[in-house]
């Protein structure tokens, strides 16, 4: 694969392929590319291709109040934590 020069407009095809079926990061694509990342982004922007947010996922678990309530009765705080 040729890498295009920089500043150069990467094609919707290899973004959706990288970016989005691949799940890359914004900056690896630009590495991959041989481009900016502010290029990654204009381009994306350009092509519709929605951008995944930078927040990260809540780690912790949605647990119903009378489930925590009943499994630290039963195993004890340290045994369900």
């Amino acid at each position: 694969m040729t890498k295009p020069a920089i500043g150069v407009r990467p094609g919707k095809a290899i973004l959706r392929k990288l970016y989005v079926n691949q799940s890359k990061l914004v900056r690896e694509v630009a590495e991959s590319l041989g481009c900016t990342k502010d290029m990654v982004y204009r381009s994306l922007q350009e092509y519709g291709i929605e951008t995944r947010s930078n927040k990260r996922r809540s780690q912790l678990k949605d647990i119903k109040s009378s489930v925590l309530e009943r499994e630290v009765k039963r195993k004890g705080i340290r045994g369900y934590a």
